[in-house]
């Protein structure tokens, strides 16, 4: 019989310690703690509040083959979480394979093959052989806390968002008081908002980011849904890889707009950086909640200096900078191996598929990575239990080092993205059709389209392959909220923005004067780009003012934003970044003309512009800019050409 030790009992380990069981293998599972569930299970295990609600749904945080129980919160928080695990472990009989209070000192191979486990626990040290060995004990660890200058001198208190286990302790331990929360990430946003009625907070950030709520439309004008429903999906059109600035700032809005210290740098990139929070630019935009950005911070016995020398006063100091990854059980020619650095809380490993290494034989690593994780966990121990039962192979070398070196791009990848392996569909389907367990169904299956088209999933991978429960898997998938299937756009009223962006698409001639500048002459088109939003390219030729001839091309993205239409850039650095609206009148009726005016900080410059639709094929757009080195109107005439659009 092959032996197999399982390390932790958190998702990862379950998920491992469930498939194992189901190929007929017999786990022995290992947990340091007197009870199970890893950072779920209470204060001081990881999950780092009881008030802080998942980011992603219970939709998409689940197992394939387990529902939630009825009347589950959308989004669960902490004691939710443990109780779903509970019930996990209890339906599938998982915890009769646990030693509690056993905590692993060292997992050292052997040179006869397999795995030499020594741990310690109520009754002393232990040790045992295995043939493999997989870890789950986690991808983050340990509370990071940033060797700030001169924090050692601060007089007030100093904590960790680890150490913020409750809503009423926070009050308790901050009200009235002067707090800086460094970091804006997830836990620093929700602190910030949790103590925004009590106390006198100022959040510090390096750069600036994306703040997205977690109840989202997909299309505008439509309900709102599960963020992570609207872009983990097979859609062709997924908003988040495809019109990722466009779709960012319709659902979540400029952070900008709520305080220059959050705005968008100029002629750089937009962020990749996006954080889930419903509260905390609405906090940030009505003075609740104070915001600094500062590329360092120097602190003394009262307070702290940021980068540009403004100096304040502070009684207390929150580090919301995250974890460190730490495998204290593994010897320095495995760590070496696996090319482990615990300081990089991006990829802190570099394994084939976040699991595998061609060198170490019997050790394999569950939900090592960075990402929303449940699924990604579960096909990971499904596919490795099929292999250590036999029924597949183990990857081959060439294979594995493929794997480690796309890993190791990853981790040298400039600028660094939030999340290493970013299109999480496209990670899970890869481990499915692995496993033999991608979602198979007929042409004629009514669920088809909920499968292709609408949100992925757990449940997917219980359609087809081994252990496969069709029913169950047909019933949850059914159940899901679907975005756009559920709610099509052509449903609903189409609103003024959508009559307008319907008017604009197809192809034009332009006719432009520039005073001072020249004049342009050329084509433009408006082609469908996504669900609400249509990419505007124009080319033609400028012949400036003193006779020079350029060639001259621009695009821009029009997408519907609450109703009105916001133009911003496509291409180039400020790609993403907003250049004009369109501001539309309330009532569904189109009445020609349409006008619109705007006025708006681009860069240096000021734009004013004014947008005339006199009918479906004829419009005006003009626009007075003004600036430091700008001066300039520019009046284009569109004229739709052909009959249809």
């Amino acid at each position: 019989m092959t032996t197999v030790a399982v390390l932790g009992t958190g998702p990862a380990g379950l998920a491992a310690t469930k498939a194992l069981l189901e190929h007929g293998l017999r786990p022995v599972v290992f947990e340091a703690a007197e009870q199970p569930f890893g950072m779920w299970a209470g204060p001081g295990r990881g999950a780092w509040s009881d008030f802080a609600r998942t980011n992603i749904s219970r939709y998409s945080c689940a197992f394939s083959d387990l529902a939630w129980p009825a009347g589950s919160e959308v989004f669960p928080i902490r004691r939710d979480m443990a109780g779903y695990l509970r019930l996990y472990a209890e339906t599938f009989g998982l915890l009769r394979c646990v030693r509690f209070g056993a905590r692993v000192d060292t997992a050292l191979a052997n040179r006869g093959g397999g795995w030499l486990v020594g741990w310690h626990g109520a009754d002393g040290p232990g040790s045992e052989t295995f043939d493999h060995v997989v870890i789950a004990t986690g991808f983050l660890t340990e509370p990071f806390r940033p060797p700030f200058p001169g924090l050692a001198d601060f007089a007030g208190a100093v904590a960790h968002s680890a150490d913020c286990d409750t809503a009423a302790d926070l009050r308790t331990r901050f009200a009235g008081k002067r707090v800086l929360v460094v970091g804006a990430a997830f836990s620093g946003t929700e602190i910030a908002a949790k103590l925004a009625s009590c106390a006198q907070v100022t959040v510090t950030l390096r750069h600036p980011m994306w703040f997205v709520p977690r109840l989202v439309p997909a299309t505008d004008g439509g309900p709102a849904y599960p963020l992570d429903l609207v872009i983990y999906n097979r859609r062709a059109e997924n908003p988040l890889l495809h019109d990722a600035p466009v779709f960012l700032r319709r659902v979540g809005g400029d952070p900008g707009a709520a305080s220059p210290e959050l705005a968008f740098d100029r002629d750089r990139e937009l962020p990749r950086t996006i954080i889930i929070s419903d509260d905390f630019l609405d906090l940030v935009r009505a003075g609740a909640v104070a915001v600094k950005r500062s590329g360092s911070l120097h602190f003394d016995a009262g307070g702290a200096a940021f980068a540009d020398g403004l100096r304040q006063a502070f009684d207390a100091v929150i580090l919301c900078t995250g974890f460190t990854s730490s495998l204290p059980f593994l010897d320095r020619a495995v760590l070496d191996a696996i090319g482990f650095d615990g300081s990089d809380r991006l990829q802190p490993k570099l394994l084939h598929r976040t699991m595998f290494h061609p060198d170490l034989p019997g050790l394999a690593f569950v939900g090592h990575y960075r990402g929303p994780y449940v699924p990604v966990m579960e096909l990971q121990a499904r596919w490795l239990a099929r292999i250590l039962a036999g029924e597949l192979p183990m990857p081959d070398r060439a294979a594995m080092l493929a794997g480690i070196a796309e890993e190791r791009e990853l981790r040298e990848q400039q600028p660094r993205p939030q999340f290493p392996h970013a299109d999480f569909v496209a990670m899970a389907d890869s481990l499915a059709r692995e496993a033999g367990v991608f979602p198979e169904l007929p042409a004629d299956d009514p669920l088809l389209p909920r499968v292709t088209q609408g949100p992925l999933v757990p449940a997917q991978f219980r359609l087809s392959g081994p252990y496969a429960r069709p029913e169950l898997a047909h019933a949850l998938i059914a159940a899901t909220p679907a975005p756009i299937l559920d709610d099509p756009p052509e449903a609903r009223p189409a609103g003024p923005g959508r009559r307008v962006l319907d008017l604009l698409r197809g192809h034009w001639s332009i006719e432009r004067r520039i005073e001072p500048g020249g004049h342009f002459k050329g084509n433009a088109s408006f082609t469908p780009r996504s669900a609400g939003s249509l990419l505007y390219r124009e080319s033609g030729r400028l012949v400036l003012d003193n006779g020079t001839e350029l060639n001259g091309d621009n695009s821009y993205v029009y997408a519907l934003r609450n109703g009105d239409i916001e133009i911003s850039f496509a291409e180039g650095l400020s790609r993403g970044k907003q250049f004009i609206d369109i501001s539309l009148p309330a009532d569904d009726t189109v009445n020609f003309p349409i006008v619109s005016a705007d006025r708006h900080l681009c860069r240096l410059d000021t734009y004013e512009a004014m947008f005339r639709l006199e009918n479906a094929d004829f419009f005006t757009m003009t626009y007075v800019v003004r600036g430091p080195k700008k001066g300039y109107v520019s009046r284009s005439a569109y004229r739709r050409l052909g009959s249809g659009r």
